[in-house]
């Protein structure tokens, strides 16, 4: 049967338009693909942890999320609880500072924003958690931070509850090797801009690195340490470094960086 030439303009339309419709399905998928890599290569760092968060400033944000880019790490971001913000009654009443503190409130939201994403990691039935601060500041590239945490995870101790891998003031002279060469018994392990934490670990400072009294938080997960109630570990060398030279110090520290080890 003959078409009509009235006919054939609007089918040379329709299928001008399913040329452009596959045109753009065939993109959109292509594009998608090449996100989905780009997402699994940025985010590498979940071949050894269910979650990766980082407590940041507003201010700091940008910026530490382009220095974990440069190693291929895109974690979660955590809005610090700003100092600002703080109910000491509120705060009381809920059993996490005690009346007559002498903690500063710098100190009591930094522990905060700990505790905070501490229970969101609980929260979300993940097993494994890596939380960044956001003044931080990478040691190596990326190939050889991965090779380090994959040497690392090849023999993890089997009682490890917290492996930092940014400490300070540490007393190193007193730490105890494992099996791993890559791994060490941390003693008295001070800072928190990065480390890992598996829901045992978790639960434990939750319970027990509160009400907050004299101590920053870091102080009293140390305490806890040093009295056997955390078995806290570390990697033999930082992988990162806190850099109070570029960001300072929002708790009052010192603009100096801060010693892997406590000074001999």
């Amino acid at each position: 049967m003959a078409i009509g030439r009235e006919y054939i303009p609007g089918i040379a339309l329709g299928l001008f338009v399913v040329i452009v419709i596959c045109y753009m399905f065939i993109v959109t998928t292509v594009k998608g693909s090449e996100k989905q890599v780009f997402t699994q290569q940025e985010n590498w760092i979940y071949d050894f942890v269910d979650k990766a968060y980082i407590i940041a400033l507003p201010q700091r944000r940008k910026s530490v999320l382009k220095i974990l880019g440069q190693v291929g790490i895109e974690p979660a971001v955590h809005p610090a609880y700003l100092k600002k913000y703080i109910d000491k009654r509120k705060l009381i009443d809920e059993g996490f500072i005690l009346p007559g503190t002498t903690v500063t409130d710098a100190r009591i939201s930094c522990h905060y924003s700990h505790m905070q994403v501490l229970q969101a990691f609980l929260s979300s039935g993940a097993k494994t958690c890596l939380i960044f601060e956001d003044d931080l500041q990478v040691k190596f590239d990326q190939a050889k931070t991965k090779k380090y945490l994959q040497g690392m995870w090849a023999d993890l101790p089997e009682t490890w509850d917290v492996i930092s891998i940014g400490k300070c003031y540490d007393s190193c002279s007193s730490a105890n090797s494992t099996s791993n060469p890559l791994i060490v018994k941390a003693p008295y392990a001070r800072c928190r801009h990065a480390y890992i934490v598996n829901r045992i670990g978790a639960k434990k400072i939750l319970n027990m690195a509160k009400p907050m009294l004299h101590l920053p938080g870091d102080e009293m997960i140390a305490n806890l340490v040093r009295q056997g109630k955390l078995q806290y570990y570390s990697s033999a060398t930082n992988l990162f470094d806190q850099d109070r030279q570029k960001f300072g110090s929002t708790l009052n520290n010192g603009d100096g960086n801060m010693p892997e080890c406590t000074p001999q």
